[in-house]
């Protein structure tokens, strides 16, 4: 037998490799590893078992919903529950160019960007009771680039005004997103969204809107929660 002092094993030295190693206590090494295997599991999976009580504790603590069904389940209360001064302008990001591979804005949607500071500084106060944006906000770009035209469309507007862009994961529902603006949001909120998003967003506010055109790029809708009522303007925007 042969003892290896920095492993503290024990083994017969048959051809190149150890055979049935022990520890010093005389126990085999696969005993040992295999204990410790199964301690190791048992931890891990009360680690996870703690984790996944803290998740849904703070679930019930904060109002998370934990499924789709409970969000709508809450929409009715969230509006009615909605007090403070508030509009929500939504309006949809710039255009997009001809070859649909690119996620930028094209040209022109670029340059609306920039015409939107203006428009947002002095003609949308005329409908929000002359207050300015509070906060800005706009869905999360992916990793791979997609849904990169909302953050470009108010890039301009979030340097001119020095205001940071609140993003939300774009994985959230419309209806998630909806709720979290009327439950941590105050002021005039302005969201650059994906039009797709916005029937469903206005639906889970109380209001039922046409469908929006994949061509149009001048349709903003404003909420008013004081007198619980929305309209729809355009932004005029036209280009040189």
């Amino acid at each position: 037998m042969h003892y290896n002092p920095l492993l503290r094993v024990q083994y017969s030295p048959i051809g190149d490799e150890p055979t049935n190693p022990k520890l010093d206590d005389g126990t085999p090494l696969m005993v040992r590893c295999r204990m410790a295997t199964v301690l190791l599991l048992v931890l891990a999976l009360y680690v996870i078992g703690i984790d996944s009580h803290r998740l849904m504790t703070n679930r019930v603590a904060t109002g998370t919903p934990t499924s789709e069904l409970q969000v709508r389940h809450e929409e009715s209360e969230a509006t009615k529950k909605r007090t403070k001064g508030q509009y929500i302008v939504i309006l949809r990001h710039g255009e997009k160019p001809v070859d649909l591979e690119l996620n930028s804005l094209s040209r022109r949607g670029w340059e609306r960007s920039h015409w939107l500071v203006n428009w947002v500084q002095h003609t949308l106060p005329k409908h929000t009771r002359g207050s300015q944006v509070s906060t800005i906000m706009t869905s999360m770009p992916n990793v791979d680039g997609l849904h990169v035209r909302p953050v470009q469309t108010i890039t301009p507007l979030s340097v001119a005004l020095q205001m940071p862009i609140v993003v939300r994961p774009t994985a959230f529902s419309a209806a998630n997103k909806a709720r979290r603006i009327l439950e941590e949001e105050e002021g005039i909120v302005l969201i650059c969204w994906q039009h797709e998003d916005v029937r469903e967003m206005m639906g889970y506010f109380g209001f039922q809107v046409p469908e929006w055109s994949d061509d149009d790029y001048e349709t903003v809708y404003i909420i008013d929660w004081n007198g619980r009522r929305f309209k729809r303007i355009v932004e005029g925007y036209h280009p040189k």
